[in-house]
């Protein structure tokens, strides 16, 4: 075995190849002393040794260098075939495919534009066989000479210099046993972030995770132990034209939060359900605000039911009520009649027995084209209930526009 100078200061030197194959090497005075580990070896450079933390792949060998002031010295991980799992550093390209491409000609890559000569790493051909390590030409592309045999591929990681995407990026071939033509070639990110996989919501390049770069449609946060968090500061969640739905489900609030709104354009569209705001039927809240659809035909003069709230015991609650009426048909009245109400009432439960009125229904609004017409408030067993009278021979189209509850602590 014979040893080469590279001719570099303090008579540094290197083997031709690794003499001890699945291990490390220490080369000492010119003898060689196998270790199992890297911690081994590094641990075996006698004192007056420096580290200096430089790795290098030569022909296809990665070392790591050893300073020594008296001594030569050096590490170096068996030979540069891959072989027993050992990873096999080649020289870095300048830049990697992020697509199918030809190989062929002077091109652009990545964002990086190549001349003859430049190595480059072909990762994403459609025909996988194809992958590889190439150098660019005028005309047709040839593997570099460091990566063109089956071994030489085995366990091959290799530096991305630019590019838009890839720049500073190691990628594995990850194939074992590659026959060339033949074998698919498959290269992986290699370093930090390479085992994370993203999944529903989320994209991934490279090393960076997005939350929904654009979530497709359907695409679902499962429900279970793990929350989506937020922490305070400049992160918001933005969504333009798109929709938030949440179905069956809720959205909460601590108490030292809030749903804001810019004024301008923004507005809180409710379609075909309801808008709710701190129930507290049955319940210690204080306030309840329900933008509703509730609408009701009648079209007799009998009272028909609108709205109930069952009234907790030993509380004092006021309803505040908005209902609007047009006529829709009938015998009686004119088309266009139209009726607006305002109504508001208070309500106690002593001991959820039975609920009753406190004091007269107040009107501060009322408009009606028919005077029998009207809206009105009672009780039956612990419910305060909104009921409509009059059609007496029209059919009217009742609706409740909204309902405001305040509680008493």
């Amino acid at each position: 075995m014979a040893n080469t100078p590279l001719g570099f200061p303090f008579g540094f030197y290197v083997a031709d190849n690794s003499p001890i194959d699945g291990k490390y090497g220490v080369l000492d005075a010119g003898a060689w002393r196998p270790y199992t580990t890297m911690a081994e070896a590094l641990a075996a450079i006698p004192q007056g040794i420096r580290h200096i933390g430089l790795t290098i792949n030569i022909g296809g060998t990665e070392y790591w260098w050893a300073q020594g002031l008296t001594d030569q010295n050096l590490v170096v991980k068996n030979n540069g075939s891959g072989g027993g799992g050992v990873m096999a550093w080649k020289n870095s390209v300048r830049a990697a495919t992020t697509a199918n491409i030809t190989l062929s000609t002077t091109q652009t890559i990545d964002g990086i534009a190549l001349a003859a000569g430049d190595r480059v790493l072909v990762k994403n051909q459609t025909t996988q066989s194809d992958n590889g390590i190439y150098v660019v030409a005028s005309g047709a592309w040839t593997r570099a000479t460091d990566a063109d045999a089956s071994n030489e591929l085995q366990n091959a990681v290799v530096s991305v210099d630019q590019g838009t995407v890839n720049a500073d990026t190691s990628w594995r071939q990850n194939t074992d046993s590659v026959v060339i033509g033949t074998s698919a070639i498959v290269w992986s990110s290699f370093g930090a972030g390479a085992a994370i996989t993203a999944t529903n919501g989320l994209t991934k390049t490279l090393d960076n995770i997005k939350l929904g770069g654009s979530l497709t449609e359907n695409t679902t946060i499962a429900a279970g132990t793990r929350n989506l968090s937020i922490t305070r500061g400049a992160s918001q969640i933005t969504m333009n034209q798109d929709i938030l739905l949440l179905s069956s489900g809720f959205m909460f609030l601590s108490s030292t939060n809030s749903i804001y709104m810019d004024a301008g354009a923004n507005t809180v569209n409710i379609s075909g359900t309801n808008l709710n705001i701190a129930d507290i039927a049955g319940g210690g809240g204080r306030f309840l605000l329900a933008y509703t659809n509730t609408s009701l035909l009648t079209t007799t003069n009998a009272p028909a039911i609108l709205y109930t709230l069952d009234i907790p015991a030993d509380r004092n609650v006021t309803i505040r009520a908005t209902v609007t009426a047009r006529r829709t048909g009938g015998s009686s009245g004119a088309n266009g009649d139209i009726a607006s109400f305002e109504l508001v009432a208070a309500f106690k439960n002593p001991g959820h027995a039975a609920a009753t009125q406190v004091g007269a229904t107040f009107y501060p609004y009322t408009f009606k084209s028919q005077p029998a017409w009207d809206v009105i408030f009672d009780t039956s067993g612990n419910d305060a209930r909104i009921s409509v009278i009059g059609a007496n021979g029209n059919n009217i189209t009742w609706s409740l526009n909204k309902v405001e509850v305040f509680r008493d602590s």
